[in-house]
């Protein structure tokens, strides 16, 4: 998770991760295993649909490599690539860089790059029917489901999952600001955000193209400390943070330290339609204002 806004760096996938990344944008971790599990018929349609895009591009063939790796992601074992190194890979299948890999290689990549952004988003599947839809619709056997039928079940599988999981996280937020809002000398702006003032600064104010010093710390519902300046002060343009953020930093003075909590709906750049670099919950931000540098 990350306080500012970064362009993705991966973005020739296979046609299958692209279809994730739009389905599944809303899932994330919040859930519990019960909302996230993506059943039976769903998880046979979700390794047709593999099958069938794998088939077509025949670059990546390995199968046990990718059941293995889907499978060592979802248990949380240590897998041979990190997911940075696997999406390079799986970027470069059809360059030469691919060369230099082993089909083996590539599969695994390919396996924790789905894996991945399940697991991200919540959503568990069952891998042994993942395996047997996978291996039958590569292979050309007959499987349960055409691919027009596995594309249904699969999104309509997932659409529920992301209902489910919002509900639940709404749900979530719900208590969470209901036990903040008890907080006395809290103060609440009209988009939604609530900050309390540890220290007022006396020094300038900053504007949303200005670049800021700024020591802060992140945390999730839970009590989580997700993010820090650690051991020393960060730097950057307030424009470019979160939208939260962007309004949080500019109602402080130079030598300021609050504390914002800040809703979900405000953690969330419109542009950033693939959800990965997102908060989909709300945070508590600590900043403390050292200094605007202009």
């Amino acid at each position: 998770m990350r306080l500012y806004a970064v362009p993705m760096k991966h973005k020739v996938l296979p046609v299958l991760v692209i279809m994730l990344l739009t389905q599944i944008l809303s899932c994330n971790k919040q859930g519990n295993d019960d909302i996230g599990f993506l059943g039976r018929d769903a998880s046979y349609a979700f390794g047709v649909y593999i099958g069938s895009d794998l088939a077509v591009t025949g670059n990546i063939a390995e199968l046990d490599e990718i059941i293995q790796a889907m499978k060592d992601v979802i248990s949380g074992a240590k897998t041979r690539f990190s997911l940075e190194e696997a999406l390079t890979l799986v970027d470069n299948i059809d360059s030469s860089f691919g060369e230099y890999f082993s089909s083996k290689d590539m599969s695994y990549a390919f396996g924790i790059s789905m894996g991945s952004y399940l697991v991200q988003r919540g959503v568990t599947p069952d891998m042994k029917q993942v395996s047997k839809g996978l291996k039958s619709s590569f292979s050309g056997k007959k499987t349960r489901f055409n691919l027009e039928e596995a594309r249904v079940i699969f999104g309509q599988a997932v659409y529920n999952i992301t209902e489910n999981i919002k509900n639940e996280n709404q749900r979530k937020e719900n208590d969470f600001f209901a036990e903040i809002l008890k907080k006395p000398g809290l103060i609440t702006t009209s988009s939604g955000l609530l900050y309390e003032v540890i220290t007022e600064g006396n020094g300038m104010q900053p504007q949303a193209d200005d670049k800021v010093r700024v020591n802060y710390k992140v945390w999730l519902p839970d009590g989580t400390l997700s993010e820090s300046s650690q051991d020393e002060p960060a730097e950057f343009t307030v424009d470019m943070l979160l939208p939260g953020w962007v309004q949080a930093i500019q109602l402080m003075r130079e030598g300021g330290k609050y504390i914002f909590y800040i809703p979900s709906e405000l953690s969330v750049r419109p542009e950033d339609a693939d959800g990965t670099i997102n908060y989909t919950t709300p945070v508590t931000f600590e900043a403390e204002l050292l200094e605007i540098l202009k």
